[in-house]
């Protein structure tokens, strides 16, 4: 099943933000491309990396989000709900390549021909490993980071509220609940009984510690 990304971008740690711009970098680093963006299927730009100053990014990313609605329509009403979608407009100062990160989200490569052309198989083939690694990310966060290490702020407040349990409930006030038997033998002899075997006598300091009675540094 593909996995569905509605995440608010804004809510995202600094941390994970970086992560995903880092991956958009490399992509448009790797490819040539003049800029990169991740979009939502509403058309609205979450991150990008490279030079977007010459394009009408808001009309860019509108018309392939409309494109990524027909084609997911498509997909459903013939039982493909996992289909990849990947896109090429070539254009004559631009070649535009899209394809989408799970069901909510797509990538958008803006390549400028009078820079630099663009090579449809080297760039289908970053856009899928840069698809990967995105669809990763966005996984361990849809997952509430799962095996992953808790933050430094939530680990500083579970250790400040464990101070605050343990300084109203010190450890000297917790008694076993009844009925539950303890893991180590009672060496404690009834009170007027000897032993078994024994005869009934005074201990003395020395013969109490002697056998286990009592700790060796009691008293000292």
């Amino acid at each position: 099943m593909t996995t569905k990304h509605t995440l608010d971008f804004s809510a995202l740690s600094n941390t994970t933000f970086e992560a995903i711009t880092r991956q958009l970098e490399t992509l448009r680093r790797d490819t040539g491309a003049q800029c990169v963006f991740l979009a939502d299927m509403l058309g609205r730009r979450l991150a990008e990396a490279g030079d977007t100053a010459q394009l009408d990014t808001v009309t860019l990313l509108s018309l392939l989000a409309g494109g990524f609605a027909a084609s997911g329509e498509l997909a459903r009403r013939f039982g493909n709900g996992e289909a990849a979608n990947l896109n090429f407009h070539q254009g004559a100062r631009y070649d535009v390549y899209s394809a989408n990160v799970g069901d909510n989200l797509f990538l958008a490569i803006v390549h400028d021909r009078q820079v630099q052309s663009s090579r449809i198989g080297i760039v289908w083939l970053y856009t899928r490993r840069t698809i990967a690694k995105l669809l990763s990310i966005l996984s361990s966060i849809e997952t509430g980071g799962a095996g992953q290490p808790l933050e430094a702020e939530f680990g500083s407040s579970l250790l400040a509220e464990l101070d605050t349990v343990l300084t109203e409930h010190p450890s000297a006030n917790v008694h076993p609940p009844d009925n539950v038997e303890d893991d180590e033998p009672d060496i404690s002899l009834p009170a007027g009984r000897p032993a078994e075997g024994e005869s009934e006598e005074l201990l003395d300091m020395e013969d109490a510690i002697a056998r286990g009675l009592i700790p060796p540094d009691w008293g000292g």
